[in-house]
């Protein structure tokens, strides 16, 4: 579910919806979060969805406004919310990230965002 209010931004701009598929060496994400973080410099806000068998997808009106993004992916091997907080805290393999920093707290990945019509972005990720 995207963050923030729904059809328009904070700035009155129309929101587009996105869509697409996340990979990782070969196999989709089963569980995971792609979050939309707007470059320095624009009024936007930030937005998530969730990953779930591979597969992200908003509502077209409750899409990202037109703008340029980091894109964060985050994964785990079961659902967060079934990832006991003992697990959490231990840092049980159940509750480890299996996508290499390089794509979440470190994410050079980019999408520029420049129509109001519904896009498709899809991620294939390496080690």
């Amino acid at each position: 579910m995207f963050a923030g209010c729904p059809g328009a931004s904070s700035n009155g701009q129309q929101r587009t919806g996105i869509s697409g598929t996340v990979n990782f060496e070969g196999t989709p994400i089963r569980y995971g979060v792609i979050q939309f973080v707007p470059d320095a410099g624009q009024n936007l806000p930030a937005s998530s969805l969730e990953i779930r068998e591979g597969a992200y997808q908003s509502d077209a009106g409750k899409g990202l406004p037109a703008g340029t993004y980091r894109v964060e992916i985050t994964g785990w091997s079961q659902p967060r919310e079934e990832i006991s907080a003992v697990d959490q805290a231990t840092g049980s393999e159940a509750s480890r990230q299996i996508i290499p920093e390089k794509y979440n707290t470190r994410s050079e990945l980019k999408l520029a965002v420049e129509t109001t019509k519904s896009i498709q972005k899809n991620f294939v990720l390496t080690k």
